[in-house]
């Protein structure tokens, strides 16, 4: 979203993983925090987390050039800092939420103060409520300043199409980080259930979370196991099935990549962004949420319709068409413009501060 407002943009980025953010060569300030309190969730500990974030923040803040505006790029719980820098220097913040949030007062007064909330659909009601508990009863979560986003992939980084043999047996790709809730237990129990069936695996190891995490197994003529690999797309190119095992997921951007990609989807039928926007037996096949025998049989039963593997893939295909980033991030690339044009506090070389 952010590349496509142009070379005439410089951004600066306050993050503890700098190398996530290289693609758009900003300027990058890495963020310390000590380990004991890195984890650290609700209470005074979570507040002085990132209050020692905001002071690293004001220290090196009369070295840049005059913010114009603040992005938060995760949501307000994790994005808390940028409130705080707010508060002190009057820079305008948009908010974009990639999930839902937390009922809570402290969320809900940070919803209030940005001057923009750019949210998934599947966020609306958990804004509402951290909202109601702020007391802000008036909000009635109307554009301009509440507007409903979707994730898009850039033309020009497009994924690779994938392959397309039906002669052999299919394979399965997976793609997420190991935190229990993207299911990565689920996949290796269903294909445990269906022998001679290959699958890639690649995922991401979490860091600085507190939050349970599944392990990975060992490589074998089977499976094969790739830990944050930068051949990802060479990889999902070279399997036939997209498999998505997340409990309830905000959107999928890994699910979007394989509808690009013109793999065979498979996932849950869960009531989670993509199982409303896609059609059982049409363009996907979908599976009894948790169910490890089920996903194994509707995996059996692909494996001896490779045929239909394709079909359902290049069905899928269509859809992508609709995500492209310059069509979807359009309202939030205006926002983004509006607000630099009318905050008294932009220059003409602006710097768009973004967090992580």
């Amino acid at each position: 979203m952010l590349s496509l407002l142009g070379e005439d943009c410089s951004f600066t980025v306050f993050t503890q993983d700098p190398d996530s953010w290289q693609t758009l060569k900003p300027d990058t300030h890495p963020l310390w925090l000590p380990a004991w309190i890195m984890n650290k969730d609700m209470g005074l500990l979570y507040f002085l987390k990132f209050l020692l974030i905001a002071i690293q923040v004001l220290v090196r803040w009369p070295m840049l050039k005059k913010p114009g505006l603040m992005i938060g790029a995760s949501g307000p719980g994790i994005d808390l800092a940028a409130y705080l820098v707010r508060y002190m220097t009057g820079t305008p913040i948009l908010q974009l939420i990639h999930g839902p949030v937390a009922t809570s007062k402290t969320i809900g007064k940070c919803l209030m103060q940005a001057e923009a909330v750019h949210y998934l659909p599947g966020c609306k009601s958990s804004i509402r409520q951290a909202l109601d508990r702020a007391g802000a009863l008036h909000e009635a979560m109307v554009e301009p300043r509440y507007v409903t986003m979707l994730n898009g992939l850039a033309i020009d980084s497009w994924p690779t199409p994938a392959t397309q043999e039906t002669e052999s047996t299919p394979s399965v790709f997976w793609a997420a980080s190991l935190l229990k809730w993207k299911g990565l237990d689920l996949l290796t129990a269903a294909l445990n259930k269906v022998p001679g069936l290959k699958a890639n695996i690649c995922y991401i190891q979490p860091k600085n979370i507190a939050l349970d995490h599944s392990e990975i197994g060992q490589n074998n003529d089977r499976i094969h196991w790739y830990k944050e690999p930068k051949n990802l797309d060479e990889i999902r190119a070279a399997s036939h099935i997209f498999v998505s095992t997340s409990q309830h997921e905000p959107f999928g951007l890994s699910i979007l990549e394989a509808i690009a990609a013109g793999q065979c989807i498979v996932l849950p039928a869960d009531g989670s962004y993509w199982d409303k926007v896609l059609v059982d037996g049409a363009n996907c096949v979908k599976y009894t949420p948790g169910d490890s025998q089920d996903l194994a049989n509707k995996l059996r039963m692909l494996c001896d319709t490779p045929q239909l593997v394709t079909e359902l893939g290049h069905c899928a295909g269509f859809i992508s068409r609709n995500y492209h980033a310059e069509a979807v991030y359009k309202p939030q690339l205006q926002a983004i413009s509006y607000i630099l044009l009318t905050s008294a506090s932009n220059a003409s070389t602006a710097t768009r501060g973004v967090w992580q």
